[in-house]
């Protein structure tokens, strides 16, 4: 077992990749990201898009791992217009 996937099944995740999860979410989705995030890298969010095509994905410039934090003014505004778009 990966230390990836390890780590998601400690966290509750069911066994197996979580990536593998995400072509079975039907409901829309808002994927954040902020661009200088060290901890997940840039090449998640690919996954994200590719296992997600419907997916929104909203990468914040400037911002790291906590973009919610980090510029909460831009991440609440991004988090409202999807939401008055469901």
């Amino acid at each position: 077992m990966s230390n990836e996937t390890s780590h998601a099944v400690e966290m509750g995740v069911p066994e197996g990749r979580p990536i593998d999860l995400l072509p079975k979410i039907r409901r829309p989705v808002l994927v954040t990201h902020g661009a200088l995030d060290a901890i997940v890298r840039p090449i998640v969010v690919d996954r994200h898009k590719a296992a997600m095509p419907h997916a929104q994905i909203h990468v914040m410039e400037k911002c790291g791992h906590a973009p919610f934090w980090q510029n909460a003014g831009e991440f609440n505004r991004r988090l409202r217009v999807f939401a008055e778009g469901l």
